[in-house]
């Protein structure tokens, strides 16, 4: 996998095309001290990313101002693709959204080759 630091001005429109057009990733951070990972709607605004979920646990560390990871991904069917990761600041944004300002941007070129022998990729 061909991995790149990037600067969070440097490259950012190939970043926010991928995730406003993928509109789905994951966020991790701390729940009681331990990790968990949620499932997070996104979408980028100037140069933040704003995160939606019902879940408290997004909101507790966004009023806590916690670094957190987030990821998104753009897999295609035959392994290859594109992943990118944030670390950054949690603030509050609303309600159901937070605010993440990245810290550092991490994109990575996927070749991750076929499904695992008996799984399906891309069907529900």
């Amino acid at each position: 996998m061909a991995q790149q630091t990037i600067l969070p001005a440097q490259s950012r429109s190939l970043i926010d095309t991928l995730i406003n057009t993928v509109g789905l990733g994951r966020v991790a951070l701390s729940r009681g001290a331990l990790p968990v990972v949620l499932v997070v709607r996104c979408e980028t605004d100037d140069d933040r990313i704003l995160l939606r979920s019902d879940d408290q646990t997004l909101a507790r560390a966004a009023e806590s101002g916690d670094v957190v990871a987030f990821q998104v991904d753009d897999v295609r069917t035959d392994g290859g693709g594109c992943s990118v990761v944030v670390t950054g600041v949690l603030a509050p944004e609303s309600p159901c959204s937070v605010c993440l300002f990245p810290t550092i941007i991490t994109l990575t070129e996927l070749h991750l080759g076929p499904p695992v022998k008996g799984t399906t990729v891309g069907t529900a």
